[in-house]
């Protein structure tokens, strides 16, 4: 299944006691699916992957792989503290069914571009499943585009989520890799547009788990060419980014902002999120809702 297009990292959903929700997983998984999603990316940052159990971890990518069954691909995050970790996981998400995996640099000690490529390189060669790089500087380090160009000359990875601001280092890493085989998956709203105008494969936007008619319909405007449906979409969207995203800085509240966007327009869900990450106020969910009145 080729991977591309509007691609959630869906959020993982609780009940009111904290416990993993797999009914309303399930029906979250339905609801994007119905809504034109071209894959899923399961135990991402929006996931919370960072806050489960590996108990936890082994149940929400079970179910998302049961749930979707196929209709689309499926990317397990299989990010981890150190590399034999990940390859455990990369092992776990082929044995439930996964169709590609997904691994951030760990943050700790600071590491050399030696380092990262070696890093990426015994995790690849770990796993059978394809594996993506998930370049995230402001929560870990950042991976140069030389890197990313040397793993995928090498068949290490065959695309990257690149969660970054600078739409010059998403056209370097295009330009150097030059194969229209490698996926550019872009992770910040405000570089979809220029970066599937140079030639990136789609988005990983947490955004997407509440916009995602948007979202979907957007991509397919502009992989049809129908500029003027892709224009009047685009200001939709530019909305999000104006009026909506201004309640996911810091970035911590990104997260909690999905979920309350969710329930705003209209999902029956908990939006209990794990801590340390911190929940919306009652006044900025307030405010959210006055934002995100153009999408009911």
């Amino acid at each position: 299944m080729k991977i591309k297009g509007i691609i959630p990292p869906i959020v993982t959903l609780y009940k009111k006691d904290g416990s993993i929700d797999e009914s309303s997983i399930r029906d979250h998984i339905d609801f994007l699916i119905e809504n034109g999603v071209h894959g899923i990316f399961s135990l991402g940052s929006t996931g919370e992957f960072a806050y489960l159990s590996d108990e936890e971890r082994k149940q929400v990518l079970k179910i998302t792989v049961d749930q979707v069954n196929g209709k689309v691909p499926v990317i397990a995050g299989i990010s981890s503290p150190s590399v034999r970790l990940a390859i455990n996981w990369g092992k776990y998400a082929e044995d439930v069914g996964a169709n590609a995996t997904m691994a951030i640099l760990p943050a700790y000690f600071p590491v050399t571009k030696k380092e990262v490529y070696s890093y990426f390189e015994t995790l690849s060669n770990g796993i059978n499943l394809p594996l993506f790089l998930y370049n995230f500087p402001s929560i870990t380090f950042e991976i140069k585009a030389s890197t990313i160009q040397k793993l995928a000359e090498n068949k290490l990875i065959i695309g990257v989520k690149e969660t970054v601001m600078k739409i010059d280092h998403v056209k370097e890493v295009i330009e150097l890799v030059n194969d229209p085989n490698f996926v550019v998956l872009v992770g910040v709203d405000p570089l979809l547009k220029p970066s599937l105008e140079i030639g990136a494969k789609g988005a990983i936007l947490g955004s997407s788990n509440f916009a995602v008619k948007l979202h979907s319909q957007l991509y397919n405007a502009f992989i049809n060419k129908n500029q003027k449906v892709f224009d009047e979409l685009y200001g939709k969207f530019n909305k999000i980014i104006v009026n909506v995203l201004q309640y996911a800085s810091p970035i911590q509240n990104s997260v909690s902002l999905a979920k309350e966007a969710m329930k705003i327009l209209g999902r029956n869900i908990e939006t209990v999120v794990r801590s340390p990450l911190p929940s919306l106020s009652e006044k900025t969910i307030k405010r959210l809702e006055k934002s995100l009145s153009f999408l009911k």
